[in-house]
This record gives C-alpha cells, structure tokens and sequence, in this order.
C-alpha cells in the first residue's frame, strides 16, 4: 500500500528537519531569544578621545559604569580596590577619631565666636561605585559623615552636607576620577552648591564660564596600584575658571608676608607639575586670591588636596580667598595660628573642607591640630 506524493527517500530529511526544531525549542527554553551578551568595549567609548563639544553629555557612559559595577569581579590589593577600569580606595569608619574631629572644631570655633565656620565632607568614589560591602555598614561614608556632623556643638559651626547634592549627580555626570583620587571639577561643583545653600549664596552655573580639558589624565591610584589597566583608560580633566577676575599669591614659607609672595594662577592651563596641579597650582602652605567680587566677605579655606578644584568656586562670592593647607606649613618656621590668623585678617568665614581619609589620618591630623593652636 502506498500513500499519495509520499517518497521514502524524505524520511530521514524530514527526521533531521525534526531534531533540529526541537533543538532551536530546548535552546530557547534554556537561554532566551540571545546568547549575545554586551561587552564593556561595545558599550562605553574611551573617555580619553572625550571632546569639549561632549563633555557635558557623558550620561551613557557614567551610567554604563555605575550599572555594572556591582557585577564586576574586584581585585583588592590591600587598601584599593580595582575593578573594571576604576580604582577606589578602601573606607573604613572610625567612629571616635570623626568625633575628636569634629570636636577640634568645635574648639576652634568657640575662640572665633564672630566667625561663621563650616565643616565640610567630602565623599569618595567608592562610596558610590564601589560592591555594596566596600560601602555598607562600617565602610558606609554616609553614616560616617553623620558621626562627625552629629558631634558639632559649637553655635558658629555649619555643617555642609554635600551627600545628597552630588548623589543625584552620580549617573549622569563625571564627578570623580577613575584613576585618581579626587572629585573632578565637576564633584567639586556639586559639592560647591551645597555649600551655597547653607551659606546663603546663590551658586553660579558651569555653563557660561571658560573651560578647558587635558584629554589625557592618569593620576595617584595608578600610582598607588601599579595596575596598567588604568593607564591603558585614562581619564580626563576638566577644569572652569572664576567669573569674577581674580588676582592670586602663593607664599612657599607659609606666613603671608607681602615681600614673600609669588604671583601664581587660580586656574593655571600650563600646570606647574602634575595636571591636577591646573587647580591653584597645587599644594602650597598658604595662597590668597584677591577678587573683585565686593561682597565684603573673606573666607579661609582648610584643606588637603581635596579643596584644590572647589577653591575656583568661591572666588565668584569672597573678596578674599585664603587657602591654607596644614601638611605644608607650621614646619618649624613663619607658624601659622589660626585663631591669631583669622582675627588678623578680619576673616568672616572659614571654611574646613576635607575629604574622608584625612579626618582620622594621623599624617594631616597631626598639622591640622597644630594649626589649630590645640
């Protein structure tokens, strides 16, 4: 008997059509509708070809980053974590040296009862890109901010909380370095907007003001770390001049006498040493900016390097910025005592803005309490 248009010659053809149907079935059961998974290099361009004419839309990229970073496998070298093309330093809470901190604060504030004084601290970037251990619980930075914020007691002391202003920033901005340490200039913006609010000034926008990016930046945390996956990424930098015109000196020997001051550059585009040197020319024991702001106010600002791309920004709202760095002066000539400093000065406002890491190091505590006159 046979069957009409049927060859026995299809049989094993339409068998094979068969397994193979069934195999395309299981498969999708099993993976999906695609085993194509995206690579980091198919989804974010190097930011070192980053121009000026897209600096400000770097929303892809910093998302892509904050997205997968908890997925990455992280390699911890002891005090930084390396993962993907990012390096962090490792945070751990110390909850009574963020107290002394806060309290030698509160100490000095109370022999400059006429002063407004600010406590200003600065996150890191681990605290927002980090694996959820490196910034949860003892290694959270916002509860360690807290800590220190809590314990201000003095009158004349404000408490600047830059968390929330620069949180709302994370995805779609490039706030900080993933080779280095610091915020960029953009972080320092955020936090600088922050501080307008408590000080009762009305922030000026980036947009508007001249600009300017070294396409090329790979800084301490390559140094530190020694990993080439980070020199093989740089980064770049950005930086924004002042509006208000400005006129700055630096005095290498920490005590501001006139005949000892070197004329230098709020913003310098040809940095004396490394790039993030553009910033108030670096570390120097002591830097006054006279500007034409006239809004009868003076402020000192005490920091590490952490305040060198925020200072720009107050140039727009002080007559005079005084910049002091504790680790550079007090080193056995021209002392510096910042009660005796402040008062000399007729200084209205000071201004302590450090980033975590140094509030319980012994290496810029130790010069800050000098300082200090404690």
């Amino acid at each position: 008997m046979s069957v009409k248009g049927f060859d026995k010659k299809q049989v094993p053809i339409a068998i094979g059509s068969i397994v193979v149907v069934v195999a395309i079935m299981i498969c999708i059961l099993i993976f999906g509708k695609t085993t194509t998974i995206p690579t980091p290099s198919a989804t974010t361009g190097n930011e070192e070809s980053t121009t000026k004419q897209d600096q400000t839309t770097t929303t892809t990229t910093t998302e892509y980053t904050r997205a997968t970073t908890e997925a990455q496998e992280f390699k911890n070298t002891g005090s930084i974590i390396v993962q993907g093309t990012r390096a962090m330093e490792i945070f751990g809470k110390n909850e009574p040296g963020l107290q002394r901190y806060a309290g030698y604060i509160n100490t000095f504030a109370e022999k400059v009862p006429k002063v407004t004084v600010y406590m200003l601290l600065a996150p890191t970037s681990i605290e927002f890109y980090g694996p959820e251990e490196y910034h949860t619980d003892k290694r959270s930075q916002k509860i360690a901010m807290e800590v220190a914020y809590d314990a201000i007691t003095a009158k004349n002391v404000k408490p600047v909380n830059v968390y929330k202003e620069i949180e709302r920033y994370v995805d779609e901005e490039y706030l900080y370095f993933r080779t280095d340490h610091h915020w960029t200039a953009r972080g320092a913006y955020h936090a600088y907007v922050a501080f307008s609010k408590v000080a009762g000034f009305k922030a000026i926008p980036l947009e508007g003001r001249k600009t300017g990016t070294f396409d090329t930046f790979v800084g301490t945390l390559y140094a530190w770390s020694g990993a080439s996956i980070l020199k093989e990424n740089p980064d770049y930098l950005e930086y924004f001049f002042p509006k208000t015109e400005t006129t700055a000196y630096r005095y290498p020997n920490g005590f501001a006498r006139d005949e000892e001051a070197i004329p230098m550059q709020v913003i310098n585009e040809n940095p004396p040493s490394g790039k993030y040197t553009c910033f108030i020319e670096g570390d120097n024991p002591v830097t006054k900016i006279v500007t034409k702001a006239n809004t009868g106010r003076k402020i000192v600002l005490i920091k590490e390097s952490y305040g060198n791309s925020f200072a720009p920004y107050l140039c727009d709202h002080y007559d005079e910025v005084w910049v002091i760095d504790p680790r550079k002066v007090n080193q056995g000539q021209n002392d510096i005592d910042l009660p005796t400093f402040v008062i000399t000065h007729d200084i209205t406002d000071v201004l302590f803005l450090n980033y975590m890491f140094a509030t319980t190091t012994p290496q810029y505590i130790d010069p800050f309490l000098k300082l200090l006159g404690n």
